[in-house]
């Protein structure tokens, strides 16, 4: 009896390494199963993603009708996801030479806050270019219809044009979303500060520049007129002074000539030399 216990014994212990190295081998082979035909999706904070099933062998085709929103996902290759920033989102555009009422030339850089709502539905229905596809263009024309309504200076100048411009904006992206059933919201539009085109900024800086000439001219202009009118004035005062003086021309110029003489002699020592006479010194005033 002994001896039937024992190979009992001996009989169930291999059977049980058997079921161990079973196991062990099994569990190799789904390891190296995932690691070569399995994939992961993964959700970055802020965004959801939405996942299109291509199964290899068993499961449901097509889009998931709930988005991934958080953590890992273990998915055949074949099977992808699209990520949705469900943030509100940015988009930048940029326009060069848009025209105005007065036929001048602007630039903008400007800029659309849009809000997804529902990643799935954006996705399935509009696909990953949403906005290029359903968005940008429609708005590129009706920022440029509208900026035709205003001149230059009332865009680039006026912050209640600025305002009007960007609240009619905002409602035709509005408008056009909802008429679309595209499900994200336009939280803001903002259009920047026009700046005109290098054409147009050297066609102001001519202008400027003739204006500054033109002043300067002007201003040229009335300096010599009040010079030549002081001259006027002064020559008519000499010869009333003359006339009442009873003095001749030339005593009048030898007059004058003393009067510079004078003037000189106060600012410093004058040696006056005259007709072959002894010269004079006269000291500075000053001293």
């Amino acid at each position: 009896m002994g001896k039937m216990v024992g190979n009992n014994d001996g009989m169930g212990g291999f059977f049980g390494r058997l079921i161990a190295v079973g196991l062990g081998a099994f569990a190799v082979l789904g390891l190296l199963f995932f690691w070569l035909f399995m994939d992961s999706i993964t959700v970055e904070a802020g965004h959801e993603v939405v996942v299109f099933d291509r199964p290899f062998f068993f499961g449901h085709e097509g889009v998931r009708k709930e988005p991934l929103v958080k953590g890992r996902l273990v998915v055949f290759p074949t099977t992808y996801g699209v990520a949705v920033d469900m943030t509100p989102k940015t988009y930048p555009i940029k326009f060069n030479d848009l025209p105005t009422s007065d036929n001048s030339f602007l630039d903008f850089n400007t800029t659309i806050q849009v809000k997804v709502l529902d990643s799935v539905k954006l996705i399935t229905e509009f696909r990953e270019e949403w906005f290029e596809n359903n968005l940008q263009r429609p708005y590129e024309a009706a920022f440029r219809d509208i900026a035709k309504s205003y001149t230059m200076t009332q865009i680039i100048s006026d912050p209640k044009v600025s305002a009007e411009i960007e609240s009619q904006i905002l409602k035709i992206l509005n408008d056009k979303v909802k008429s679309d059933g595209i499900p994200v919201l336009v939280m803001d539009f903002n259009m920047g500060q026009g700046r005109p085109n290098a054409k147009v900024v050297d066609q102001m800086d001519d202008t400027v520049a003739q204006e500054q000439a033109a002043k300067t001219y002007f201003k040229t202009e009335l300096a010599e007129k009040a010079r030549k009118k002081s001259e006027e004035a002064r020559a008519n005062a000499d010869k009333a002074y003359a006339t009442t003086m009873n003095y001749s021309p030339e005593q009048l110029v030898q007059l004058r000539a003393i009067d510079k003489y004078s003037e000189a002699c106060a600012k410093s020592t004058c040696v006056i030399m005259s007709g072959g006479a002894i010269p004079v010194t006269l000291p500075s005033a000053s001293k």
